[in-house]
């Protein structure tokens, strides 16, 4: 069973996602926090611990900290202790500057378009997340 976060300023984007992981199958667990702070401070919470997401979904443009600088903070401080914990980036448009930034880092699986399906969150979950 897989555990998955999802990090988006956009509560209806929030809500919808979290509706279409209600019908994957192999999703035990789905988080949504509203920001990277909040995000950061959950990963902290489950460093190290069973319940650590497989995916994350994070959304680039937010306030606060951007979906770049939470990818910054996840290698810096959560790849090395969870390997396998793979990133994949949600946004509204696809800008091919925003994407090869992102893909830049190596927790960055892919780079997908918002809304999130049911059928892309699982071909994340079993490429990028097969164990």
């Amino acid at each position: 069973m897989k555990k998955v976060l999802i990090i988006d300023d956009d509560e209806i984007n929030n809500f919808l996602a979290s509706e279409v992981a209600k019908d994957v199958d192999v999703i035990q667990v789905c988080h949504v926090e509203s920001n990277a702070t909040l995000a950061l401070n959950f990963l902290e919470a489950h460093k190290g611990c069973e319940t650590f997401p497989d995916l994350i979904l994070v959304d680039l443009n937010m306030p606060q900290m951007s979906g770049i600088e939470f990818i910054m903070q996840f290698e810096s401080n959560f790849s090395i202790l969870h390997p396998n914990s793979n990133i994949a980036v949600l946004s509204n448009s696809i800008d091919k500057r925003e994407q090869r930034t992102a893909e830049s880092y190596i927790s960055v699986k892919e780079f997908v378009k918002k809304p999130i399906t049911a059928e892309i969150l699982e071909r994340l979950l079993s490429t990028h997340s097969p164990t």
